[in-house]
């Protein structure tokens, strides 16, 4: 009874805060996106016709904290042709429009021993870690968007973002990654994808930030601080994806060992290293006012003015989880 009580009680609260911020998003003309931009920004979502509750749920938050007052398109993909049953769901549930693309096979593994093992679950999860890094941005259906939003099925956001509006942030700011700061890659695949940018660093310097491993490296690129945003969330500028020196760099760690599915690269670390080496300090951010959750090992709740401000639901102080690092959310803060 207690657990149900807390159930009816978050909904009851949700419901109302879609009501109070509907009302004050129609009186705020500020926030509100014109229809270029709108069409210019969208959420990307890889969907499984077997996760169909949990992309409806996330759909919803999404569109009830943030996206009701810019309608912004979702651009959901997948390797297989998606159900008419699923495919007429999410596009009834989602505030703008819905649009649905397929993962081309050139696209989704590159060797045949990666060929071998694309059946396991993790193998599925590293291959879609190098679409998102490598092949996202060319993916016809975004040919004309400028940032997306990339949003996981089982992802929680707890804060209202309207306004916040992460997407005009972006783009005021010229931001190329933003994220929630805070955790490290493990040793073995942070280690060595930093080898072969080591690589790339030395024969292209022409390419690089004046500043670019300030957010990196403490001792100018000699050694890597492992730091990155969290998994699974992360807002990305297409244009810097689809520029000269982005595809240089990913071109070039991912033909020397095929990092991404042997050493398990997640795309956060390479978007990390890549937007802080190729565009500067300044070209990231780090979202500190939404409250961000992901299965039991990543969790992100403001706290203060941002908790209260943005009508938060999270608790800022659990700290039940173990992949918030000082010493990464501390880096962040230049």
């Amino acid at each position: 009874m207690k657990q149900a009580g807390y159930i009816v009680l978050f909904w009851t609260t949700l419901f109302l805060f879609y009501l109070w911020t509907g009302s004050s998003s129609r009186n705020t003309h500020q926030i509100r996106t014109t229809p270029d931009e709108v069409s210019r920004n969208g959420f990307v979502m890889f969907a499984r016709n077997d996760k169909l509750k949990e992309m409806v749920r996330s759909i919803k938050r999404l569109d009830a904290l943030y996206n009701q007052a810019h309608d912004h398109p979702w651009y959901i993909f997948s390797r297989e042709p998606l159900d008419s049953s699923i495919t007429g769901e999410l596009s009834r549930v989602s505030r703008g429009l819905a649009r649905f693309g397929i993962i081309p096979n050139e696209h989704w593994g590159y060797t045949s021993t990666t060929e071998r093992i694309i059946k396991s679950p993790i193998s599925r999860e590293k291959l879609l870690n190098r679409w998102f890094a490598g092949f996202m941005s060319s993916h016809p259906l975004l040919r004309d968007v400028d940032y997306v939003w990339k949003v996981d099925a089982e992802s929680t956001y707890h804060c209202n973002m309207i306004r916040l509006d992460p997407f005009g942030l972006m783009k005021t700011n010229n931001l190329s990654y933003a994220g929630i700061p805070g955790t490290k890659e493990d040793a073995h695949g942070a280690l060595s994808l930093w080898n072969n940018v080591q690589s790339f660093v030395k024969r292209n310097g022409s390419l690089l930030h004046s500043e670019g491993m300030e957010l990196l490296s403490s001792d100018k690129g000699k050694s890597f601080n492992m730091c990155r945003f969290k998994d699974q969330f992360g807002i990305l500028s297409l244009r810097f994806l689809r520029s000269t020196g982005y595809h240089s760099l990913f071109e070039s760690v991912d033909d020397i060992n095929n990092g991404f599915t042997t050493d398990g690269w997640t795309d956060s670390l390479f978007f990390t290293i890549a937007s802080s080496l190729l565009g500067g300090p300044r070209s990231v951010h780090a979202f500190r006012d939404i409250g961000y959750e992901h299965s039991k090992w990543t969790y992100w709740c403001p706290k203060g003015k941002a908790h209260e401000g943005n009508h938060c639901m999270c608790d800022p102080t659990d700290f039940r989880l173990k992949d918030n690092k000082p010493e990464c959310i501390a880096l962040f803060d230049t």
